[in-house]
């Protein structure tokens, strides 16, 4: 791409604020604002649903007077990416070619349409954008305008900790290649209709690994929630499990659904079991983040993790 884009019949310079921060991808100056994590196209849901809190904890955010802080709008989650008026690399561009274009429809579809996705190619493009939108909100430089501050460098800011990935996964991203040992799942909620649950708690224990060839890694794991309608509510939850393979049990009971990898041939929400408050809090309490597993042979051994009852000891 030219270092000049034609504007109103003229050619202009990339702009090169000395303010941005250098991109994610590929280090070049970003645009002032940044890369909107959640698209402006689907923060429209909920435009007319002010004012807004945030928790943490299960406590609200407050100001210094006590008085729980409020925005009138959805606050943005804002990440440093370059675009065509600050770099000829474009990675904002590239990431709307690559992931929204394929998959803002499908995911309106089942956020607000029918809840059916029928192919299994627009199944792949739901998934993939879902692990492309967790992987950005999940990065050390993302800030949400809650707080403007960096998600790495708050104290329990609202964005929670960051993950520590390696650059490789980003500089895959802009490729169109997802990261391996990355998987993600949909459940659906409902707190006062839904009724799924597991018989007891389970844990998942993932443990950090390493190779001496330098594989492996620290694992991690996000549960997030969007309406769907009323009160009931579609659940993404992305795990990173470096070297680590494990049975979900609630995948296995029914009452989620595998989206990456291997994607569905189609995909029904409203077919779905829905959880219940208790189930709800069993997902989002599965997996424990502990123990290490050292020195793995380059042969390629991984760990195999399986699910137990809480309190029971965890196994590897």
């Amino acid at each position: 791409m030219s270092e000049f884009q034609p504007q109103n019949g003229r050619a202009n310079a990339i702009r090169r604020p000395t303010a941005s921060r250098p991109c994610i991808f590929c280090g070049e100056p970003s645009s002032r604002q940044g890369e909107h994590v959640l698209p402006k196209w689907l923060l429209k849901r909920w435009s007319d649903e002010g004012c807004f809190t945030h928790e943490r904890n299960g406590e609200r955010i407050c100001d210094r007077d006590g008085a729980a802080r409020t925005t009138n709008h959805l606050p943005r989650i804002l990440l440093p990416v370059c675009d065509r008026n600050t770099s000829p690399n474009d990675c904002n561009g590239t990431l709307n070619q690559l992931y929204e274009l394929p998959g803002k429809l499908v995911v309106r579809e089942v956020l607000d349409g029918t809840g059916l996705v029928e192919s299994p190619e627009q199944v792949e493009k739901f998934a993939r954008w879902w692990v492309k939108t967790i992987l950005l909100r999940q990065h050390p430089d993302c800030r949400s305008t809650f707080e403007r501050r960096e998600q790495g460098r708050t104290p329990g800011n609202v964005l929670g900790p960051a993950w520590d990935l390696p650059a490789s996964v980003y500089q895959n991203l802009i490729k169109g290649i997802l990261p391996s040992d990355v998987s993600l799942w949909l459940a659906i909620s409902d707190d006062f209709n839904g009724r799924g649950q597991l018989p007891e708690l389970m844990r998942i224990n993932l443990p950090a690994t390493s190779t001496p060839e330098g594989d492996g890694g620290e694992p991690a794991t996000l549960l997030w929630g969007f309406r769907q309608m009323h009160t009931r509510l579609v659940l993404l939850q992305m795990v990173v499990h470096p070297l680590c393979d494990f049975e979900h049990p609630f995948e296995q009971a029914g009452l989620c659904v595998r989206l990456w990898p291997e994607p569905p041939r189609s995909l029904d929400v409203t077919r779905c079991a829905v959880l219940g408050l208790e189930g709800r809090c069993q997902l989002g309490a599965l997996f424990v983040a502990g123990g290490s597993t050292d020195n793995l042979p380059a042969g390629g051994w991984r760990v195999k993790v399986a699910a137990v009852p809480d309190g029971g000891p965890l196994r590897a």
